[in-house]
């Protein structure tokens, strides 16, 4: 029973071990198809490599040795290029163009919104005219026009008296106390580092140029 159970576990561990190799040895080899683009990262050296040419290509990748030399001895219609490599995604691609679009998250800016209150005085006539109302004489205007035909909220108000030059008392000028709301908006981006918020939608953009893998 016990050279049983130690014959399973030495077969698990086989098993376990082959995956591991499976896994993680370097691929013995690639092939470039005709007008195609791939990416071979292999032996700790990674290019993008295209075939301008009219036939597929046979690239061995299983050592270094036979990866760097055939990066030496290309044929011609071969094409090396770098590989450019994206941190937010862990992704590898073959021009720094796409990888730099890829690598950049964009969302919508965080609208914060403040309310003022503003409360001023709008003057419906000068004191200085208080020289020239008679006896008797009254301003009568709608109150709430000075305030509401200006596109404001009337609080409260205040009748200018005088007298006149025989003594005569009379009133002259309304000032009302109005107020209004302005609202002021600011922007703020919710991803880490992004950048300042711009456009209609407000929208911002995170993340970092790709580097060369």
């Amino acid at each position: 029973m016990k050279k049983v159970k130690a014959l399973f576990v030495f077969i698990i561990l086989i098993i376990v071990i082959s995956f591991y190799f499976i896994a993680y040895a370097a691929v013995n080899f690639y092939r470039g198809y005709t007008s195609q683009n791939i990416i071979v990262d292999e032996q700790s050296v990674c290019k993008s490599i295209t075939n301008t040419g009219n036939k597929d290509v046979f690239i061995p990748t299983k050592t270094s040795n036979e990866w760097s030399l055939f990066r030496q001895n290309k044929p011609a219609y071969i094409t090396l290029g770098d590989c450019y490599y994206c941190s937010q995604n862990s992704q590898t691609y073959s021009d720094q163009t796409t990888c730099n679009s890829a690598c950049l998250e964009t969302a919508n800016c965080t609208q914060n919104c403040s309310t003022t209150t503003n409360i001023f005085d709008v003057y419906s006539n000068d004191v200085s005219q208080c020289a020239s109302c008679s006896k008797g004489s009254s301003y009568d205007e709608d109150i709430w026009n000075i305030c509401g035909g200006q596109g404001y909220e009337w609080i409260a108000s205040n009748v200018f008296n005088c007298n006149d030059a025989s003594g005569d008392y009379c009133s002259n000028g309304i000032v009302a106390t109005c107020r209004s709301y302005s609202t002021t908006c600011t922007y703020s981006c919710p991803l880490s580092g992004g950048s300042a918020c711009s456009g209609s939608p407000q929208t911002c953009t995170s993340g970092q140029s790709c580097t060369v893998k």
